[in-house]
């Protein structure tokens, strides 16, 4: 599937977009109701991307896309990282579709003037996003099942502090892979190992050994595509 550069253009937009409304929109208490606001914003965006016939079709469908994805995970997104990566990788697809085979070559044409640095900007900043914010929620809900019972306090640490440092290492992959040294990363994996060390090798800490191996790779095998997926979304940017 070969995409003009309008078409990669408006992809940009649109996965930027989801990004940043999934968060910010997706994770405030609503009661359910038949049209989610994020599905409006993202049919009306798809829209903006080819303003004609062959645009109001595409964001029709995006529309109802949404829609249905919401519909259908609701609120178990944030029970299982089988649904939340199911989600995620369906509306991406939803997107991708919706601009290859019902948006027009021409669609785009007024991101034309942006392609370039303000493009490239938008898609790092959609890697940094997806890295932050949803692979940051996967693996703590992969993660979860495996975290040991803390007796007498052993577990006990900076609270957040696992978080922020996922968040911190994925953000380094994402450098990395763009800075085009994604050797780095078995180096960064090399700290991480040698940093937690001794905490995991104490006697009877076999459980929480497993835990953090767990989210350390989970958390690795889900940044370095979307880091090579953010790649490439800079490279169409400067098309």
């Amino acid at each position: 599937m070969e995409l003009q550069p309008g078409q990669q253009h408006c992809l940009i937009l649109l996965i930027c977009a989801h990004a940043l409304l999934d968060q910010r929109l997706r994770q405030q208490p609503q009661r359910r109701p038949l049209l989610s606001p994020m599905a409006l914003w993202m049919g009306i965006l798809t829209l903006l991307c080819e303003a004609n016939l062959r645009g109001l079709v595409a964001g029709l469908i995006v529309l109802a896309g949404y829609t249905l994805i919401h519909a259908i995970s609701g609120e178990r997104r944030m029970e299982s990282c089988g649904y939340l990566i199911a989600e995620q990788v369906a509306a991406t697809s939803l997107l991708v579709a919706s601009i290859a085979y019902l948006a027009g070559p021409e669609s785009g044409a007024w991101l034309a003037r942006l392609a370039g640095l303000p493009l490239q900007g938008a898609a790092v900043l959609t890697g940094m996003l997806f890295m932050w914010w949803t692979l940051s929620d996967a693996v703590g809900l992969l993660a979860r099942q495996y975290l040991p019972e803390d007796k007498g306090g052993d577990l006990a640490g900076t609270p957040g502090a696992g978080a922020l440092i996922g968040r911190l290492e994925r953000a380094l992959i994402l450098v990395l892979v763009l800075a085009n040294v994604p050797s780095g990363i078995g180096f960064l994996i090399a700290a991480k190992s040698v940093l937690r060390f001794g905490e995991v090798t104490q006697p009877g800490n076999r459980s929480l050994a497993e835990y953090v191996l767990i989210g350390t790779l989970a958390s690795f095998a889900l940044g370095v595509p979307v880091a090579y997926a953010t790649a490439a979304l800079v490279h169409w940017a400067g098309n």
